[in-house]
């Protein structure tokens, strides 16, 4: 008998959505997000299991501007896209950022 599919293991439903992602010293695309978790790709290098700050940017039709959702993680998992890193993220803390107003 083969082991469960990757899918069977997630902790919850993945959406595939591109959001851009604020980090210390760069920036990144999502290629899916779920309540649990972020998978994005940077040019930036990060290792397994380190600590992790990251905003995803919510665009907004309105004039007050983007959220952001403040997220903080640590990298679960490293994947090579083209040159540059792909970054799992396993969420543990998230809050909402207003849009400030110009």
């Amino acid at each position: 008998m083969l082991g469960p599919a990757v899918s069977d293991r997630r902790q919850a439903q993945r959406i595939a959505v591109l959001l851009s992602v604020e980090l210390e010293n760069g920036k990144g695309i999502t290629r899916d997000v779920s309540p649990a978790g972020v998978f994005f790709v940077t040019d930036l290098s990060f290792s397994i299991d380190t600590p992790i700050d990251l905003r995803l940017v919510l665009e907004r039709v309105d004039p007050v501007g983007p959220l952001r959702v403040r997220c903080q993680g640590r990298v679960v998992r490293l994947e090579c896209h083209d040159g540059a890193s792909g970054v799992a993220v396993a969420i543990t803390a998230h809050d909402l950022e207003p849009a400030v107003e110009n």
